[in-house]
């Protein structure tokens, strides 16, 4: 959490390496990483977003992770949007619910890439892909 200092910039000091990361098993029942663009390929993300849940047997949210990058000089978690539909059933509704707490979290940056408004919006819209495509899966 800890790693990134700033823009471009990390914690690492001159001559230390990363050896490993440790990604926490199990994975979550639902995951989408995605990268909002001008070009495809070699480029710096307007937005990206990784986005997370697990269902209990009921569809009720046990775990929620959404975090960005591009809309901050670091990237963050929205622990507001986790907390606002953890112990809910995952519906549309529910994708509203932590759209509206990741407008009230996010204070996204304007460079050349878009505006902060443009960052908020995608940063919305992307919950509600997400959305779509889980609760598809999930039928």
């Amino acid at each position: 959490a800890g790693f990134f200092a700033g823009y471009r910039k990390t914690i690492l000091q001159p001559g230390e390496i990363i050896v490993s990361i440790r990604i926490p098993k199990p994975l979550p029942d639902f995951v989408r990483f995605y990268k909002v663009a001008k070009r495809k390929l070699d480029d710096i993300s307007t937005v990206a977003a990784c986005l997370a849940l697990s269902l209990d047997s009921g569809g009720r949210v046990t775990k929620a992770r959404f975090a960005y990058g591009g809309v901050a000089a670091t990237p963050l978690r929205t622990y507001e949007a986790e907390q606002a539909v953890e112990g809910r059933r995952w519906s549309t509704s529910a994708a509203r619910r932590a759209q509206e707490e990741i407008s009230r979290a996010l204070r996204p940056i304007s460079d050349y890439r878009g505006s902060a408004e443009y960052r908020l919006a995608l940063a919305r819209s992307l919950v509600e892909k997400f959305a779509w495509e889980t609760l598809e899966e999930a039928a």
